[in-house]
């Protein structure tokens, strides 16, 4: 087992998610995360908004002013939305919220009444409303790093399970 995957998946000793993580981690190419920090855990809180069943969270007041410093990101995987989800589904997910560690781009270090921010280059201790439009487009890119590393049969199992209930988003 490579021991980089085994930090990773150590805070989901114990979960269904540990073995799940471990599944899509081994499947990426080498060298996917160079220049970034990451966990994987399942916290207790629940999602922070409905529907929300995984996130990935830049935590942009970690990481230093230099443009080309490491970008430090959290996975958070909440089991009370994803407890009923195949395996396959939950996989797809993980790897979908790992796009958007690969893509970079900012999808909120700060949140406010359900809005991201996500600090202004330029301006140090400055933060700006990440809109809707550019949020949207951060999806699109995720899933797409997801479908390049081969997820798209995980994909199309989590599309229709959620079809079936109709109340997640994958």
């Amino acid at each position: 087992m490579n021991p980089h995957i085994e930090i990773i998946t150590g805070e989901l000793e114990g979960t269904r998610y540990r073995d799940l993580a471990r599944g899509v981690l081994e499947r990426l190419p080498q060298g996917w995360d160079d220049n970034r920090t990451y966990s994987i855990e399942v916290p207790t809180e629940e999602p922070p908004m409905p529907g929300v069943c995984a996130s990935a969270q830049r935590i942009e007041e970690l990481e230093s002013e230099t443009p080309d410093s490491e970008q430090c990101w959290i996975v958070k995987l909440y089991d009370q939305k994803l407890s009923g989800l195949s395996d396959a589904a939950i996989k797809w997910i993980i790897a979908h919220e790992l796009g958007h560690v690969k893509s970079g781009l900012p999808c909120g270090s700060i949140s406010i009444a359900g809005m991201g921010l996500t600090k202004v280059d330029a301006e140090p201790g400055q933060y700006r409303l990440i809109m809707p439009k550019e949020k949207d487009n951060h999806e699109v890119v995720a899933d797409s790093i997801a479908r390049d590393w081969g997820f798209t049969a995980e994909e199309k199992i989590c599309l229709d399970e959620q079809d079936k209930k109709g109340d997640q988003k994958c």
